[in-house]
C-alpha cells in the first residue's frame, strides 16, 4: 500500500495522528512521497524518534487546524447510580478523565456508532430516541446519557 492510499484511508475514517504524520513527512518536510509504501513510516515510530514525533507533530496539527472529531463514548463504570456512562469527547483519554471527575471510575470504553439510537425522556416523561450523531453539537467533554 503507498502513503497516498493510506491518507485516503486516514481521511475516510478520520484518523487525524496518521493523517498528520504522513502530510508532516510528504509536504512538510518532503522526506517521502505519497507513491512511497508505508514501510517507509516504520522508520518514524522507532522509540528514538518517539518524544521528537510527537512534538513536531502537535505543532503540526495545531499549525494546520487539525481538530479531532468528537465521539461518544460508552463507558463501563463501577456501579453507583449508574453503570453505564456515555460522554461526548473528542478522545478516549478526555472520555475516561471526564468521567473520573464526575467520580466514577472507568472499566471498559469503546467508541458508538454515529447511527446508534438513545432513548432520552423529556419533561413530560415521553420517551424521545435519538441518533448519537445528533449528540455531537453538546458541550465538549459532556455527558450525554447513562444508565
Amino acid at each position: 500500500m503507498t502513503l497516498g492510499e493510506l491518507l485516503r484511508e486516514a481521511n475516510e475514517h478520520d484518523y487525524i495522528d496518521l493523517q498528520a504524520l504522513i502530510m508532516f513527512l510528504v509536504f512538510e518536510k518532503k522526506v517521502l512521497t505519497l507513491d512511497d509504501d508505508t514501510k517507509e513510516l516504520d522508520l518514524y515510530f522507532l522509540k528514538k524518534h518517539h518524544e521528537r514525533m510527537n512534538r513536531e507533530l502537535h505543532a503540526y496539527k495545531q499549525k494546520m487546524k487539525m481538530q479531532y472529531k468528537p465521539y461518544v463514548f460508552e463507558i463501563k463504570v463501577k456501579p453507583k447510580e449508574y453503570s453505564t456512562l456515555y460522554i461526548l469527547a473528542q478522545t478516549q483519554v478526555q472520555a475516561e478523565s471526564f468521567c473520573r471527575s464526575l467520580l466514577y471510575e472507568p472499566i471498559d470504553t469503546s467508541i458508538c456508532d454515529d447511527e446508534l439510537l438513545m432513548a432520552k425522556f423529556n419533561q413530560k416523561n415521553e420517551e424521545i430516541n435519538v441518533k448519537i450523531k445528533d449528540l455531537k453539537n453538546n458541550k465538549i467533554p459532556s455527558l450525554v446519557g447513562g444508565f
